[in-house]
C-alpha cells in the first residue's frame, strides 16, 4: 500500500478577510420613514417624522451630505439626535447603491478612510504554499496578496484585505491530498450496460402484464 507523508503545514491555510467599501444612498421615502416610525428607539422621538418629510424626493448619494442636511432639518423641526441615534437613523435609511460615493470616517486615527460594508464582508482562505510560495507563516502576506490579486481582484475591483483578522487554520483535505482520478469507462460500455437494464425491465414488465 502507497504511503503519503505529509508536514502539519500541508494542512495550513489562511482565513483572510476581503472587505468592500460601503456606498450608500439616502432617500426620504415613504418605505424608509415607515421604518424609521417603526423602530424600536427611533420611533419614541417626536418630530421625526415630519423632519424626515420635509426633504421631499430629494436623493443623497454622499452620507456627509445627508448627515449635513439632516442636521438642519432636526433643527427646524425642534429635533435633537445623539451621535447614536443618528447613526442609527442613517443606517436605517441608507441603501447600497454601487453608484453611490464611498463612506468615509470622519474621526479618530483613521479618519479619511474607506468604510467597510458589513453586509458585503466576505472571508477566503488561502493554504500555505498557494501559487508555489514558501509553506511558512513568513510568507503570509506574499502569498495572500499573490492570491488575492489572481482569485478577487479580478472580480470586486474595490475589495481589500483586512490584515488584522487573518487567522491560521488547520484541514485534512482529504480530496486534495488523496484522491485518485479515475477516468470514466468508455461511452459504449455505459450504453451496452443500459440497454442490457431497459431489457431485463421490459422483461419484468411482461411477466407481470402476463
Amino acid at each position: 500500500m502507497p504511503v503519503k507523508v505529509l508536514s502539519n503545514r500541508d494542512f495550513a491555510y489562511w482565513t483572510v478577510t476581503v472587505e468592500r467599501p460601503l456606498q450608500l444612498r439616502f432617500e426620504c421615502t415613504s418605505e424608509t420613514i415607515s421604518a424609521v416610525a417603526e423602530h424600536k428607539t427611533l420611533g419614541k422621538i417626536d418630530g421625526l417624522r415630519e423632519a424626515l418629510e420635509s426633504f421631499g424626493d430629494a436623493v443623497y448619494l454622499n452620507r456627509e451630505k445627508f448627515n449635513k442636511d439632516i442636521g438642519i432639518h432636526l433643527r427646524d423641526h425642534g429635533v435633537s439626535l445623539t451621535a447614536a441615534q443618528r447613526k442609527t437613523l442613517w443606517q436605517t435609511i441608507g441603501v447600497h447603491d454601487e453608484t453611490a460615493d464611498y463612506c468615509r470616517t470622519t474621526s479618530g486615527k483613521n479618519k479619511g478612510e474607506i468604510e467597510p460594508d458589513p453586509a458585503l464582508r466576505d472571508t477566503e482562505n488561502v493554504p500555505f504554499g498557494w501559487g508555489g510560495y514558501p509553506k511558512t507563516h513568513e510568507a503570509l502576506e506574499e502569498t495572500v496578496q499573490a492570491y488575492f490579486d489572481a482569485e478577487v481582484k479580478p472580480h470586486v475591483d474595490d475589495a481589500w484585505v483586512d490584515w488584522d483578522k487573518t487567522k491560521t487554520g488547520y484541514e485534512i483535505p482529504f480530496t486534495r491530498h488523496f484522491y485518485t482520478y479515475e477516468p470514466p469507462r468508455p461511452i459504449g460500455e455505459i450504453d451496452a450496460d443500459l440497454e442490457r437494464v431497459v431489457g431485463e425491465i421490459m422483461v419484468l414488465l411482461r411477466e407481470v402484464e402476463s
